[in-house]
């Protein structure tokens, strides 16, 4: 049991607030009122018991604000060949290769290597300098008021589309276009790459004012969604003005400058019905503006998902791997394997509702992997009871972060695809989930990575996953045709019988095409136990030679079961039945026939040579493999 948690910061507040008020009747009918605020608070982290805690991009330590802004120093760009050398030789940035137009960061730990280690305090999310300001004129008892409100001093950072060109599948946006070059140094942002992670960090770069003016009286929003032979105008004299009607004694709604654009809506001789960029609609003399020209029509992107295919099988292994040491492991456990062209290793996990993701990413476990033929498509749960997919992935927010993260880390380590492994999903979440789906796809195929998905077999109680349209955008789904029975099953039987495979295979062919769907079976199986006289059963997993040992050493009469697809043991003794429901060869070859009609073969990856022994190098369902 670890220590409770509790309350034990002190923060410290200090500010001031000023406010000035006018209020006078001028005449009988005519008054006037102003109301000025403005006011500065700092806010102090005094004391953390030495601790602080981090989530994301947000810090609290002592001696900062509460939710400070936690990233990178930027030191400007590396401008030349020469420095993008010595930076890659002594002070590699995040192991990757800079080039010319990079960005610099600070090496503020002194290993002579940028990491995570050199985050620190940029800024602070705590706003000064609020302000406010209330006018009101009255007359005749009509009431005219206006309001503004905003903060002098605030910070933020960019990220997603501003940092990351062509982010999600979207294009270059205006804010690229001052892009570092060999004869632009003083750019706005660095060289244009959209594979390059370097660039993407949060960091000093990034940071800009968050300071902001609302302004009331009325509140809008524009939209339009038709652009069909809309045209446009320039207003050309030096101050004109935006009237409620047609005629100089109507009310002003707004005035405009000379070189604004106006959208263009009628022409009624003298006067022209027209809409400013902040949305008043209304006439302005025709004299005051140019000749209306038609706008371009715009048409609204619509996604598209081509899929990443592999032009032979996928047979995948997955690599339950929770350490650096089980990383380390790979090349001695898959040194005899066989067949298998896809190793998929349990790299990432989500750990909390804003989208931080823990990593054991590996470059050299990817460069082991390709010199042995062998792609790496890392795994992504959702196992952490800290993050709940059904309310966090439904903020734009968390699915970013996500994403942007493992696009990070499979740019640093160089692997080819991405699996993901979110199971137990509630209806409610489903949405959400999709949505993650498409954004993770369209950024992933911009790094020309493969997205896979794990999916349990389609029961009725899992129909809602909407396999057909995740099909629409992933590349590959696999179907987990395992844990049939399981742990808390209350009745004994088979991991993966043969109906569950079969129903497995056709469900997930009648909604998308077969060579998009991997089928995975296990190379594991259960002993269960059922005490005599009791009502609760027990069953500990067993690998597959496993199984063929405890069967051989306790004396296990097995019979084949036709409609099974399975050889059962079984022995009694005083007290207790013990059943195994066999994954051997013969349940294999069952398989296979099942997934090769389908035409979901998987060539040589069953072989006996390497299924042993990868076995022998697992537990549980690290060893399950599938292909298509």
């Amino acid at each position: 049991m670890g220590a409770p948690f509790q309350n034990a910061g002190k923060v410290r507040n200090q500010g001031w607030e000023l406010s000035v008020g006018y209020s006078k009747k001028l005449t009988r009918d005519f008054s006037l009122d102003a109301a000025l605020t403005l006011s500065d608070v700092k806010n102090t982290i005094t004391d953390m018991r030495g601790t602080s805690s981090t989530s994301g991009d947000i810090r609290n330590q002592e001696g900062s604000s509460i939710n400070s802004i936690y990233g990178l120093i930027c030191d400007g760009f590396i401008n030349s060949q020469e420095e993008a050398d010595e930076i890659n030789a002594n002070c590699p940035q995040f192991g990757t290769t800079v080039y010319p137009g990079d960005l610099k960061y600070r090496n503020v730990s002194g290993d002579n290597k940028i990491t995570t280690d050199d985050k620190t305090i940029i800024g602070s999310t705590v706003p000064r300098y609020s302000y406010s300001f209330n006018l009101g004129v009255g007359y005749k008892g009509i009431r005219l008021s206006a309001f503004l409100q905003g903060v002098g001093k605030a910070d933020g950072y960019l990220n997603s589309y501003y940092v990351m060109p062509c982010y999600q599948g979207g294009t270059y946006r205006k804010e690229h276009l001052d892009y570092w070059t060999e004869q632009n140094h003083d750019a706005s942002t660095p060289r244009l790459s959209y594979k390059s992670s370097n660039n993407t960090y949060t960091s000093s770069f990034w940071m800009k004012s968050a300071a902001y003016a609302y302004y009331s009286d009325p509140n809008r929003v524009v939209i339009r969604n038709e652009w069909d032979g809309v045209e446009q105008a320039t207003v050309q004299s030096d101050t004109a003005q935006v009237r409620q009607k047609g005629g100089i004694k109507s009310l002003i709604l707004a005035d405009v400058q000379k070189g604004d654009t106006l959208l263009y809506l009628e022409n009624l001789d003298n006067w022209c019905k027209v809409m400013t960029a902040d949305g008043y609609t209304g006439y302005i003399q025709t004299e005051d503006i140019s000749e209306p020209e038609a706008i371009e029509a715009r048409t609204a992107k619509k996604d598209s998902y081509e899929r990443i295919t592999r032009d032979h099988k996928i047979n995948l292994v997955w690599h339950q791997s929770t350490s650096t040491e089980s990383n380390d492991a790979m090349a001695e456990m898959t040194a005899e394997m066989t067949g298998v062209n896809v190793i998929s290793p349990t790299w990432f996990s989500v750990t909390d509702e804003t989208g931080t993701i823990s990593s054991l990413a590996s470059a050299d476990y990817v460069k082991l992997a390709h010199d042995a033929g062998r792609e790496v498509w890392g795994l992504i749960d959702n196992f952490n009871e800290a993050f709940d997919e059904t309310t966090d992935l439904a903020y734009a927010s968390v699915r970013s972060r996500i994403i942007e993260q493992l696009l990070a880390e499979a740019a640093s380590c160089g692997m080819d695809g991405i699996n993901v492994d979110f199971e137990n999903l509630k209806e409610a979440g489903i949405p959400h989930y999709l949505q993650f789906l498409r954004e993770l796809t369209s950024a992933a195929h911009a790094q020309n990575l493969v997205v896979s998905v794990d999916t349990p077999v389609p029961q009725a109680y899992t129909m809602y996953y909407q396999r057909g349209e995740q099909a629409r955008f992933v590349d590959y789904m696999i179907v987990m045709a395992y844990d049939e029975h399981f742990a808390g099953s209350e009745e004994a039987g088979s991991v993966s019988s043969l109906p569950f495979v079969q129903q497995a295979v056709e469900e997930m062919t009648r909604v998308m095409p077969a060579d998009q769907v991997i089928c995975g079976i296990p190379f594991y199986t259960r002993v269960w136990t059922e005490k005599f006289g009791q009502s609760a059963i027990t069953s500990e997993v067993l690998g597959m030679d496993g199984a063929k040992n405890y069967a051989k050493e306790n004396q296990m009469t097995e019979t084949w079961d036709a409609s099974l697809g399975q050889n059962v043991a079984t022995v009694e003794t005083s007290d207790a039945r013990y059943t195994i429901w066999m994954e051997d060869e013969q349940s294999m070859e069952e398989k296979l026939k099942v997934i090769q009609s389908a035409d979901l073969v998987l060539d040589k990856c069953y072989e006996k040579n390497w299924v042993t022994y990868w076995q022998s190098g697992s537990s549980d369902s690290s060893a399950q493999t599938s292909g298509v």
